[in-house]
């Protein structure tokens, strides 16, 4: 009996150090899990910070070769570095009005875009306050700009289908039932 009692602890000291085992296990691959995550995190804000740095190094040459998208006109008045060219916003709008669907949808996505490269330079080390205000109201200047793109493109909207219905009552005006079926 005393030796079944003493085997009876081995066993159960056994197992109690099976299931610590266990648990040591599986809290060494939550804590890998959670180093290799973070690992990722920071490769990934490295590579959008690089991408958003890319981006305006190549804005910046489309701008001064004179050859900007419609969204690198309005990012020019966002860059500190490109106050020296002269360019208006106004004209921007006023070239979308005789564009397509599309085009408004485009410079929408281009928008987003630049809202999320500015986002990215909030990663950089080293900003100062006055560089972090700067971009987040670069952020919120953009998001405006979204917001007025968006009106301009229902404005549009309402306009292309009002041609359209134009359109069609000229087609239909002088035709008779029987020839529309």
């Amino acid at each position: 009996t005393r030796a079944e009692h003493e085997l009876q602890q081995a066993r159960r000291r056994r197992e109690e150090r099976a299931v610590l085992r266990k648990k040591l296990d599986e809290e060494a691959r939550r804590v890998a899990v959670e180093r290799e995550r973070a690992e990722h995190d920071d490769w990934e804000r490295a590579e959008d910070l690089f991408n958003a740095k890319q981006h305006y190094s190549k804005q910046a040459i489309l701008i001064r070769q004179r050859r900007p998208r419609l969204v690198d006109i309005l990012a020019r008045n966002t860059r500190l570095d490109m106050l020296d060219i002269p360019e208006d916003t106004v004209p921007v709008f006023q070239h979308l009005r005789n564009q397509s669907q599309e085009q408004y949808l485009t410079l929408l996505g281009q928008m987003q875009d630049e809202c999320a490269y500015a986002e990215a330079m909030l990663l950089e080390e080293g900003l100062t306050d006055k560089d972090r205000e700067f971009i987040d109201k670069t952020i919120e200047w953009w998001e405006a700009l979204m917001d007025l793109t968006d009106a301009e493109l229902h404005q549009a909207h309402q306009h292309w289908n009002q041609d359209i219905d134009r359109e069609l009552n000229d087609m239909l005006r002088e035709k008779e039932q029987s020839s529309l079926e």
